[in-house]
């Protein structure tokens, strides 16, 4: 069964309606002849019904999305606290490996470096006695060589 509306009364699609002009239905002030006509007002009230539930129905929605939003606000942050504490520590444990890595680095720069220093020592030291030798001998010629 369909229904039109019409000014003022909602009636029910029929062609069987009494008053007719030009095969449009007409409009029945009488509603005791026609049981299954609702007026405007009766129309509006439903609306307003229907329209009062849906915003209610909307409201609950709102309210339950609402609540989930904040439980999994309360588990984001749950996850953020956790991955927060997991980075720190494994910064903590970066930086005691990079600290240990390069006091290792260091000692081995420095034993290199006072091996390379101690053979350039060596080296130089080796120079200097083959100078000194080298004018110890050339200083025992010229005394030779000289007048007493």
């Amino acid at each position: 069964m369909t229904r039109e509306i019409r000014e003022p009364e909602v009636i029910t699609s029929n062609p069987n309606f009494e008053n007719t002009n030009n095969g449009n239905s007409t409009i029945n002030q009488n509603s005791d002849d026609q049981p299954n006509n609702i007026s405007r007002d009766q129309l509006q009230d439903f609306l307003n019904n229907v329209m009062q539930a849906m915003a209610a129905e909307s409201a609950k929605q709102t309210a339950v999305i609402q609540e989930e939003s904040k439980k999994q606000t309360v588990r984001l942050r749950s996850a953020v606290e956790s991955l927060r504490s997991e980075i720190k520590r494994e910064n903590e444990k970066l930086a005691k490996s990079l600290s240990a890595k390069f006091k290792a680095a260091h000692r081995k720069i420095k034993e290199d470096f006072e091996i390379r220093l101690n053979s350039e020592i060596q080296i130089v030291s080796e120079r200097i006695d083959n100078v000194r030798k080298d004018n110890e001998n050339e200083l025992v010629k010229l005394t030779k060589c000289m007048p007493v």
